[in-house]
């Protein structure tokens, strides 16, 4: 009987193994320079450039590599007291290997593909996203700041203002680039006419009526040479965490590493991780200062442990709320990344939703951008909510994929082609994206 039934098991595990691993195409789609169609110019030291953006891709470029899920959300683990999870904790990562590139993952940025991303806004599937967490008001304005030997300016600030209100305040990239949405929760009966305001070092400059969505702005500036970068790292710890959570930290610790070791000579890196649960927990948010000692981050990492949670929705709010409020962000970092590690959303509540605009604003107040990483558990409310926190704050979407084999099901979003890459190498190109 014993000899049957390791026969079976073996079987089990033969076609489990066999059926992880298919691999996602991957579309390679040119960005081709699109000259503006008005350009003028002034003597106080401005030209203005205002028609097409070359950031925006069609639809009809991608294919889709949306599947159906019958598992929305992964079952939350049973609580159990903080020693009895301490000492399976410690059981587990004595017993386990946990090597970095184990988890595999994927990236998209609506913001690149942001025709596609309105199209599926508009589609009747997922319509509703928009009403659901009251980000109705898709009004977009695109600015490119560079001076006259096309350098462009980093940290350049943009503030859209009428004659009574600033709208929304933003920063540009190392690559002189910022998008901003001053409407998302907003509703006119008459949308107003809106002013950009740009301020570079210490000098201010006025772009009248913004006519049109696209401006590629010419100062007559020397660009700074900027080498300050916040990372940080938010990450859920609850119990339904469990699954991945070790692997996690794994990729986490040798990002910072590989991060730091790359370019330490040129950037002063500065990192925090930050760790959350839900009311009623041992912790709400496990807050941990900005610093330059990498091995003291990675070992804090590394006594953290999956337990409580209870229902679905997390304390999402109040760790992004520690995030951005609670933290000396460095003012003249190049970069400033706030990656977002869960794997279920906030409770769905008025407050919270309003909380999560205020959020938002003054992440872009900041510079900040938030750079989710989606795990397994992630249902389609929290995964368009995701991309909402990224594309408003000029940031991307990350997700793991199945294709590791490790924890539960893994949420496929709804986007076009990607490439399946290791987490930790798709992080480590993330980070460079914004900082050369």
């Amino acid at each position: 009987m014993k000899k049957t039934l390791v026969i079976l098991m073996i079987a089990v595990m033969f076609l489990t193994l066999n059926g992880c691993g298919a691999n996602d195409s991957n579309s390679q789609n040119e960005v081709v320079d699109i000259e503006t169609s008005e350009s003028t110019s002034s003597d106080d030291g401005i030209t203005v450039e205002s028609g097409s953006s070359s950031e925006d891709v069609s639809l009809k470029d991608y294919g889709s590599t949306e599947v159906e899920s019958t598992d929305e959300a992964s079952s939350v683990s049973e609580s159990k007291s903080s020693s009895e999870v301490m000492s399976d904790f410690i059981e587990d990562r004595n017993n386990t290997q946990y090597n970095p590139g184990s988890l595999t993952a994927g990236e998209w940025n609506d913001n690149k593909n942001f025709e596609y991303f309105m199209e599926i806004l508009n589609d009747n599937s997922w319509y509703n996203m928009k009403s659901h967490w009251n980000f109705e008001n898709w009004t977009r304005y695109e600015f490119k700041v560079m001076n006259e030997d096309n350098q462009p300016l980093i940290g350049a600030q943009i503030e859209l203002h009428d004659a009574q209100n600033t709208y929304y305040t933003g920063y540009t990239d190392n690559n002189g680039y910022a998008v901003i949405y001053p409407f998302l929760d907003k509703t006119f009966i008459q949308k107003p006419q809106l002013d950009a305001r740009i301020s570079y070092n210490q000098n201010t400059y006025e772009i009248v009526t913004l006519d049109d969505n696209y401006f590629k702005i010419t100062l007559d500036e020397k660009a700074n040479k900027v080498d300050n970068v916040d990372i940080m790292l938010m990450v859920d710890t609850t119990g339904s965490m469990a699954d991945e959570l070790e692997y996690i930290k794994t990729e986490l610790s040798d990002v910072i590493s590989q991060v730091n070791k790359e370019n330490a000579n040129n950037l002063n890196i500065r990192v925090s991780a930050n760790y959350y649960r839900d009311h009623g927990d041992e912790y709400l948010v496990r807050s941990f200062p900005f610093t330059n000692d990498i091995k003291q981050v990675i070992n804090e990492m590394n006594e953290q442990y999956a337990n409580g949670g209870g229902d679905y929705e997390e304390a999402v709010v109040v760790a992004l709320n520690d995030a951005i409020y609670n933290h000396n962000w460095n003012e003249a970092a190049e970069a400033k990344l706030l990656f977002l590690v869960l794997d279920a959303p906030p409770h769905h509540t008025d407050q919270n939703i309003s909380q999560i605009h205020e959020l938002i604003k003054e992440a872009n107040a900041l510079g900040i951008r938030i750079i989710p990483i989606a795990s397994s558990g992630v249902d389609k409310d929290t995964e368009f909510l995701l991309r909402f926190l990224d594309i408003s704050t000029n940031g991307t979407y990350i997700f793991l994929t199945d294709h590791s084999g490790i924890g539960n099901s893994h949420l496929t979003p709804t986007i076009g082609y990607y490439q399946v890459e290791q987490l930790n190498d798709l992080m480590v190109k993330v980070i460079n994206s914004y900082v050369k």
